[in-house]
Parts: structure tokens; C-alpha cells; sequence
């Protein structure tokens, strides 16, 4: 039992202790040993960055995602089609997190022996924070990236009809001795997760975070998640960055694209670049094919001898 101590009504946990107890409740429902391992590092590692929204609250979640067909505990993950430089998952409504991590550590690899690879999956579900993701790239030395797309929830800037998801997308950059340089970011002013999170906690949300069911501004997270909608970052801006991640996405969990354009190395680094993108399902019945693709994709820049020994 992972051990909590009470600082003023907030429980504090040991993460060491946390990421067993999480592991035993995905096992318990048939999730293998492996899978809920990665699975309980990715969401404590969002809880230790202060990314609640995509921390172990999403454990229930998850569970119940399982439990209604939509999330398999046991897939058959396939590499289906494979290049020196780029790959394509299966991922059998995976965990998105478990076939995000392998995508990328496929690309890593990929990278450090072709200098620039794309990793692509699709038919997955929740990636969870898409900021892990280039983290592992950053720790290999290289410039990590990823974009991730889903289902539609947001309308298009001024509009009401939801034709886009939040599409978050993520850089790491490697900093030499120093923890590296991480942007995740949703192209909304703020991710979906957190509007859940407050209404898990019985808050409000603060003005300017969402619109209500007539346009009008809310600070009701219910009424924003079930009827209004987020607004977006910077506005239209938030809206364009959204639109440019669908295509980058998708394109690659589709196979129609090559991502070489997307994915190359800064013109000071040398070039191994990784990228991962994965494709996640909308909430369907078992067996349904249609999907929305959600895209991960990461990309890393291994730094030239120039670079190592500037000062």
C-alpha cells in the first residue's frame, strides 16, 4: 500500500510507492506486467510535473475503458511496415501510452543509424502526457518533438461546431548537464484534462477558459465539457497551430507522407532525428475500425562535436 502523509488536506505520496500500486490496479485487470509498468511510470511522471490532469487521475478512467471494450488490455502490437528510417504500428486499441513509448524508442533507434526516422501508429487510445515522449529522445541526446491529434471537440475559431481536438504537441531539447528544455502544450488555452480535473474536485474553472452552450463566457468546467467548449491559445492562432497538427498526424499514421520535411535536424545539429506519431480511436464499440487520428510524433537532433564543445 503506498504510504500518504496529510499536509493540510492534501494527501502527499511517495512516488516510489505509487507506481507499484498503480501497476497492481492495471494488472488486476488484465493488463500484462510490462504494459501496466509503463503505463504507472508515464502518469506519475505527469502527477511529479505538476500535470495532474494526465497523472494517476486518469487511472479510473483507464479502467473503465477497459472494462467497456474500448481500451484492449492485450493487444497485438505490429510493426507492419518497417524502412532503415521510418515504421509503421498496429496498435490493436492499445494503451496510447505503451505503443507511444515503443514508437519512440523504435525512432531513437531508427535515428541514431539513419540520421532522421518517422514512427508511426495507429488505433490506439489516450497517450496520456505527449511530453514524456520527447523526453526519451532528450535523454539520448537528441532534440525530441511530438504532435497528437484526437477526436473533434473544439470548433473552429468563432465557429460552434466542433470540427478539431486540442492537438497538443511537445518539444524536448537536450541542455548538457542540465535537465533538458521541455515545451507541452495544448493548442487550446488549456488541455481537456484540466476542465475534468476540476470537476472531479468540485471547482471552478477560471473566466476566460471556456464558452457555454450559447457562446457566452463559463467558469462551470460541467457545462463546458458537456455542452460549450474550450477556447482556444491566442485565438486564432491556437486554432491554426490545432489545423497544422492534423495533417502532420495523420498523414503519418496514415502512411501518405513522408515526415522527412517535418522531422529533420536544426541546421547547426547534425542529423538523427526520431519521430513517432500514433493514431488513437474514437470511444466506439469493440471492432471498429473508424478512428480519429490521434498523432504523437517525435523527433531528435543528435548535437554536433561543434556544439558539445562550445562553451
Amino acid at each position: 500500500m503506498a504510504q500518504a502523509r496529510d499536509t493540510g488536506g492534501v494527501r502527499m505520496v511517495r512516488a516510489d510507492r505509487l507506481r507499484p500500486l498503480v501497476r497492481s490496479l492495471f494488472t488486476a485487470v488484465g493488463v500484462p506486467d510490462a504494459d501496466a509498468e509503463t503505463v504507472a511510470e508515464v502518469l506519475v511522471e505527469a502527477d511529479l510535473r505538476g500535470v495532474e490532469s494526465h497523472g494517476t487521475t486518469r487511472v479510473a478512467g483507464y479502467v473503465s475503458m477497459i472494462k467497456g471494450g474500448l481500451l484492449n488490455p492485450k493487444p497485438t502490437v505490429e510493426v507492419f511496415r518497417d524502412t532503415p528510417s521510418t515504421a509503421m504500428l498496429e496498435g490493436d486499441r492499445a494503451f496510447g501510452i505503451v505503443v507511444a513509448t515503443r514508437a519512440m524508442r523504435l525512432a531513437i533507434g531508427k535515428a541514431a543509424r539513419a540520421g532522421v526516422a518517422c514512427v508511426t501508429a495507429r488505433n490506439v487510445t489516450h497517450t496520456g502526457m505527449v511530453g514524456f515522449y520527447p523526453m526519451l529522445a532528450a535523454r539520448a541526446g537528441m532534440i525530441g518533438v511530438a504532435v497528437n491529434n484526437g477526436p473533434a471537440i473544439l470548433p473552429p475559431f468563432g465557429g460552434r461546431t466542433p470540427t478539431v481536438a486540442t492537438n497538443p504537441f511537445s518539444v524536448a531539447v537536450p541542455a548538457g548537464a542540465e535537465r533538458p528544455i521541455v515545451l507541452d502544450m495544448a493548442t487550446s488555452i488549456v488541455a481537456g484534462g484540466k476542465l475534468r480535473l476540476a470537476a472531479k474536485k468540485g471547482l471552478p474553472i477560471p473566466e476566460g477558459w471556456a464558452l457555454d452552450r450559447n457562446g457566452a463566457p463559463t467558469t462551470d468546467p460541467g457545462e463546458a465539457i458537456f455542452h460549450g467548449f474550450i477556447q482556444w491559445a491566442g485565438g486564432y492562432k491556437g486554432f491554426g497551430l490545432a489545423t497544422v497538427v492534423i495533417p502532420s498526424s495523420r498523414a503519418r499514421s496514415s502512411w501518405r507522407s513522408t515526415s522527412r520535411r517535418l522531422c529533420r535536424s536544426p541546421s547547426s545539429a547534425r542529423g538523427s532525428i526520431a519521430s513517432s506519431a500514433t493514431s488513437s480511436l474514437r470511444r466506439r464499440p469493440p471492432g471498429s475500425r473508424s478512428c480519429s487520428s490521434r498523432g504523437s510524433s517525435s523527433s531528435a537532433a543528435r548535437p554536433s562535436a561543434r556544439e558539445t564543445a562550445s562553451p
